[in-house]
């Protein structure tokens, strides 16, 4: 506190009576710059100074032209103008093709039925229209004054190929029949068509339709050369049951077979046959030199389609031989439906010892044989 106070008392002390200015010391050296003060705020804008306009700048170069525009709507039809004047006919053109002919017209009406004539030299004879016929029933010869066979009695000239007789529909037809004696002489008559102008264009005759019934009870057809058929012969046709219209065989004596003996049936070794057939009947023929031995008992059997059908058993009556030999044929007539068919032979040892076996390679050709027949109408 006393410090204090001496302080203050040098102070009062120093303030006298000022003196006279002293002259202007020596500029002391410039501080440091101090650091910027915060931005004032902003002064209100002046006027605007008017300056004169300047020169126009030089012209640019010209831009892309733009897309064309859309087409704009069609403006109205204008009035007609006057017709000009006909002009000269021009030259006729040729004339086209004729067209088709037309269709035939109607028949005109017969015309008044004309006078009789005077009557013909022929006796016996009369005419209806554009017909002549025979008024007293007797035999007409044609080339022959002396008929003989029946009402109408044609005589040729004799001769050979083609020279004789004919009775022809028609020019346009060209069908008939002939009579004649050929170049071996022989008579012939034939029914024909003509393919060209008698006699080099001979050709068949042909039957459509009914058939030709021959009613005799001893009457037939025989035929000296080939006959050939073109459709379907029946079994009616040549009286029988059927026609063969197919056969297949399987033959072999080899190799040397033994059936099992376990008592299950196989097939015999090469006795198979597959054939494919209509609606028709079958039949089956198995047959060949078979043997049992030391005690062995058969049996042979058909098949179809994988079902037995008929069988045969071996059993010899001499049951003291080694080997028993046996020739069997064994036959079977099933119906069958259209498609493939499997016939075939299976056999079987039944004893359960011995053997039944088949399978003779030497001289006497000992074939096992399957064959079958395809019977139809």
């Amino acid at each position: 506190m006393r410090a204090s106070f001496w302080v203050v008392s040098l102070s009062l002390f120093a303030m006298g009576c000022s003196g006279a200015t002293g002259p202007e010391g020596p500029s002391g050296p410039t501080g440091p710059t101090g650091s910027a003060g915060p931005a004032g705020p902003s002064g209100s804008a002046g006027p605007t100074g008017v300056g004169a306009t300047g020169p126009s700048g030089a012209t640019g170069a010209t831009g892309a032209p733009g897309p064309s525009g859309m087409q704009g709507p069609a403006g109205p039809t204008g009035v007609a103008g006057p017709a000009g004047p006909q002009g000269v006919p021009g030259q006729n053109g040729a004339n086209g093709l004729d067209g088709p002919a037309g269709p035939t017209g109607p028949m005109g009406p017969m015309g008044p039925t004309g006078p009789v004539g005077p009557t013909g030299a022929g006796a016996g004879w009369a005419l209806s229209g554009g017909n002549l016929y025979n008024t007293n029933g007797a035999p007409v010869g044609i080339g022959t004054n002396t008929p003989q066979f029946g009402l109408l009695n044609i005589v040729g000239s004799g001769g050979s190929n083609g020279q004789g007789w004919t009775l022809e529909n028609d020019p346009t037809s060209q069908l008939g029949i002939t009579a004649y004696w050929d170049t071996g002489g022989y008579g012939e008559m034939n029914a024909y068509g003509w393919a060209a102008s008698p006699p080099n264009g001979l050709q068949p005759f042909h039957l459509d339709g009914n058939p030709i019934v021959l009613n005799s009870g001893g009457a037939k057809v025989q035929v000296g050369g080939d006959l050939g058929v073109g459709g379907t012969i029946t079994a009616a046709a040549v009286a029988s049951p059927g026609i063969i219209k197919q056969m297949q065989q399987a033959a072999t004596m080899t190799p040397y077979a033994t059936a099992p003996t376990n008592g299950s049936f196989a097939e015999v070794p090469g006795m198979t046959i597959t054939l494919t057939t209509g609606n028709s009947e079958l039949l089956i023929v198995g047959s060949g030199m078979y043997r049992v031995c030391n005690g062995g008992v058969g049996d042979l059997r058909i098949n179809v389609d994988g079902t037995p059908e008929t069988g045969e058993y071996v059993n010899p009556a001499n049951a003291s031989a080694t080997c028993y030999h046996d020739s069997l044929a064994i036959t079977w007539i099933m119906s069958v439906n259209a498609g493939s068919h499997t016939v075939y032979l299976d056999w079987r040892n039944e004893a359960g010892t011995g053997t039944f076996d088949q399978g003779f390679n030497d001289s006497r050709m000992l074939n096992r044989v399957l064959q079958v027949f395809e019977i139809s109408q």
